[in-house]
């Protein structure tokens, strides 16, 4: 059986908004993944209400992804696949951080990530492949003090951002170039694909299905992994 870790912010745990729930596991975008993927991929959900990349807060503590990502490596490893979709959240307005800044929070979890499993071989097994996913951008504020105009041009550079970090120090194993099958970064209700884009399944490569334009599957090319990022049309509502 396959391992895949979707590690996220709350467009990964579920988080309803407006009302402040969480949508069914079937409605998730992991639980549609699982659904899509089958008995023989196991799908563990590691998302948070307002977690970011690497930045503390004060108001809402506990929300780094650096601070939890050993232990929750070390809790699920071996893994095969790890999807990181992080960002919307460092793009509030008291983080006052760039979208490079953002990048470099990525590129620290990424380094955490290959890490672990570096020193950690013997028992959590070798450094899985990594999909990062760009957030969708948030197609207005809702009201939400948290976001301002500023917090949605960031929102909309971290596709190419995510992508130069990817080209520096990534290699692409597999390049999709489908159009969107699952909402995977809106929470919403997605209507179920009529059928999974082809795959190989002779490698080592995991395959599931993009969801958005364009996705790109990492192999470490050296000791720090990166990965690329995906867009979507698809609206996002604020994590």
């Amino acid at each position: 059986m396959k391992e895949i870790l979707c590690f996220g912010d709350s467009n990964t745990h579920g988080y309803m908004p407006g009302l402040g729930t969480r949508y069914p596991y079937d409605v998730r975008w992991p639980g549609v993944l699982a659904r899509l993927l089958g008995a023989e991929y196991h799908i563990v959900e590691e998302g948070m209400d307002g977690r970011t990349t690497a930045f503390e807060d004060a108001i809402q503590p506990h929300r780094s992804a650096l601070g939890y990502l050993y232990p929750c490596l070390k809790t699920h490893a071996p893994l095969d696949l790890v999807i990181l979709m992080l960002g919307t959240n460092d793009t509030k307005v008291r983080y006052a951080v760039s979208a490079e800044e953002i990048g470099f929070g990525l590129q620290r979890d990424l380094e955490e990530i290959e890490t672990f499993f570096r020193y950690n071989a013997v028992r959590a097994g070798t450094c899985p492949k990594i999909l990062v996913v760009s957030p969708v951008p948030m197609p207005g504020t809702g009201g939400d003090p948290e976001f301002d105009a500023a917090s949605l041009e960031k929102q909309r550079r971290l596709a190419a951002v995510y992508r130069q970090v990817a080209a520096e120090l990534l290699t692409p194993a597999t390049m999709w170039t489908q159009t969107a099958m699952i909402s995977a970064m809106s929470a919403v209700p997605t209507p179920t694909p009529t059928a999974l884009p082809p795959v190989i399944r002779t490698t080592a490569t995991v395959p599931i299905p993009p969801s958005a334009p364009v996705a790109r599957w990492m192999a470490p090319r050296r000791r720090t992994p990166t990965v690329t990022p995906m867009e979507s049309a698809t609206p996002a509502a604020p994590p």
